[in-house]
């Protein structure tokens, strides 16, 4: 099992298709967390209260997740190029679209501090979220179109895929990080 999450998370770290049991997963077997939550109230309720589920956030949806004060004369971007939050518990980073793909803008906001800190100055128009973070902040990526199943560190980021059990439902269908 461990050995399994492991090569699931490289899979997601690397930016690729991630692996179970020597078999890629294909986006298709994730189903999100809200597909969850129809069996596993509990569980759920207690997710949606933590930072996992809001980790990301669309800001043209929700535009007070923005937490940042964004009337500083020497910000180099604007409130307009921001499409997603990425945190907000101690520090938010910001996603910005350009052509096809996310790239985290040059500055984040400090939760705490309330201030603005240099984050990637140099070169982030090189670093595609794609490629460089998306794994880690969102369920079921597909490398080839770029499509994501969920926006967070949901239920499947630690149970695996969930297609399966959702279907039919067993202990041997889903991870169970306990086991």
């Amino acid at each position: 099992l461990a050995a399994g999450m492991a090569v699931l998370a490289a899979g997601f770290l690397a930016g690729a298709a991630p692996e179970i049991a020597g078999r890629a997963v294909a986006p298709k077997e994730y189903i999100g967390s809200e597909k969850c939550v129809s069996c596993h109230q509990i569980q759920y309720k207690g997710w949606v209260k933590t930072f996992h589920s809001t980790v990301i956030q669309d800001a043209r949806k929700n535009p007070t997740a923005i937490l940042a004060d964004l009337s500083v004369p020497d910000l180099p971007f604007k409130k307009d190029d921001i499409w997603f939050t990425i945190g907000g518990h101690w520090d938010q980073r910001y996603l910005t679209k350009i052509d096809d793909d996310y790239y985290i803008l040059p500055r984040l906001w400090s939760v705490q501090s309330r201030k603005w800190r240099p984050y990637s100055t140099y070169g982030w128009q090189k670093r595609p979220y794609s490629k460089y973070g998306v794994g880690c902040h969102s369920v079921g990526f597909d490398p080839a179109t770029k499509g994501i199943v969920e926006h967070a560190v949901g239920c499947e980021s630690c149970h695996g895929p969930g297609a399966a059990h959702a279907a039919r439902p067993a202990r041997k269908n889903i991870v169970n990080p306990k086991r």
